[in-house]
């Protein structure tokens, strides 16, 4: 494949670390109608008596791209990168990120290397800057405000896998 080389120095990174990096993968499909499809994987070792003999991963198709479109009948718009307000900060909207592929308050720590605390607290003062009260009305809250088509600058890379550490 022509990515065997980024994929192989990520997973030689897991097996030198004997630690779990996660990880942004692009997939394009679809023929002549591009569609691209973003996934976010674990890439673990697999350990053998105190050795590391391997790697695994486990993945979660991100939905930027969401049913919320098609059953609205909307088109969705161009994935761009960047903050789309400065109502929030990088790292809260890092988070709004996250929750808008419904990762749980723990995944989204665990992604950026955070507390669940932490996440929980940036939650609620994003919850106050923007006068709601739960995930649902936040997902709601950034489909009307587009900010569902929005993806942090820190992802931004022309390969289409992404070691996120």
């Amino acid at each position: 494949s022509e990515f065997e080389n980024i994929i192989q120095a990520s997973c030689d990174v897991v097996m030198t670390s004997q630690k779990t990096i996660p990880v942004l993968n692009t997939l394009t499909y679809g023929g002549k109608q591009k569609m691209i499809q973003p996934f976010m994987l674990n890439v673990t070792p697999l350990m053998k008596d105190g050795k590391c003999i391997g790697v695994v991963g486990h993945g979660k198709k991100l939905e930027i791209y969401s049913m919320y479109h098609s059953e609205n009948n909307i088109q969705p718009d161009s994935l761009t990168f960047g903050k789309p307000t400065d109502l929030f900060t990088d790292r809260e909207f890092d988070i709004v990120f996250f929750a808008l592929q419904s990762l749980s308050a723990k995944d989204i720590a665990r992604k950026l290397s955070i507390t669940y605390r932490t996440v929980q607290s940036r939650l609620h003062i994003i919850y106050q800057k923007i006068g709601i009260n739960s995930l649902s009305q936040l997902k709601e809250y950034c489909r009307g405000k587009g900010y569902d088509n929005y993806a942090p600058t820190r992802f931004i890379n022309t390969n289409p896998y992404i070691p996120l550490v």
